[in-house]
């Protein structure tokens, strides 16, 4: 999270830049840049296009501080254990709390930004600073907490696809990701380093 804070607080230093897109570099774009700005530009200046939906079996993550939280240890046997223990207590402990979740890949423009970049600090960066897996939270906690100031848009139009039980996006091939460019997403993950460079230098693409 402070990692994107940080390169969120880069990317608004440019006054020139009026559109966002946090991805990863297995992200392959699906439009081309002035694609992108028109789909933008059709939505208002406080837009931000996040996935964002009530996981009740998440909940532990965002309702309990995890003192094994951004450690070595978060992912070891006893890591494991004290993770499940927080599962057990979350199931036994009643709570009318919702957990939000989503992808932690989103898009928006500079108002929602900014507005976005605002609202991360102090109260909420406080309040993950001991949660576990907090990408897929913190945005989705900031928009909802702040709902009357965004225009917020519940689809990041990313394809990503999982096979069944896996815990990380199947990699995509060319075929496979001319047929995500026709579902109307704007980026794919994940794509194989020589598959994006095929891609990206293929002309005919778009």
């Amino acid at each position: 999270i402070e990692a994107t804070l940080a390169l969120i607080q880069a990317a608004l230093a440019n006054k020139d830049n009026h559109y966002f897109h946090l991805i990863s570099g297995d992200c392959a774009p699906l439009l081309t840049p002035e694609q992108l700005a028109n789909e933008c530009a059709q939505q208002p200046q406080n837009t931000v296009w996040l996935t964002s939906q009530n996981t009740p079996h998440l909940r532990y993550r965002t309702r309990f501080n995890a003192p094994h939280a951004d450690t070595n240890w978060q992912r070891n046997v006893y890591g494991k254990f004290l993770t499940f223990c927080l599962k057990l207590m979350d199931n036994l402990l009643p709570s009318k709390e919702i957990c939000l979740s989503g992808s932690q890949w989103f898009s928006a423009n500079r108002a929602a930004l900014s507005i976005l970049f605002d609202e991360s600090l102090g109260e909420a960066a406080a309040h993950f600073e001991k949660k576990l897996v907090p990408d897929e939270h913190f945005f989705q906690y900031i928009v909802a907490k702040n709902a009357e100031k965004f225009n917020h848009i519940n689809n990041n139009y990313r394809f990503i696809r999982f096979s069944a039980g896996a815990n990380h996006p199947d990699f995509l091939t060319l075929d496979e990701l001319q047929e995500a460019k026709k579902s109307g997403a704007w980026f794919a993950r994940k794509v194989p380093p020589e598959q994006m460079i095929r891609w990206l230098n293929d002309e005919t693409r778009i």
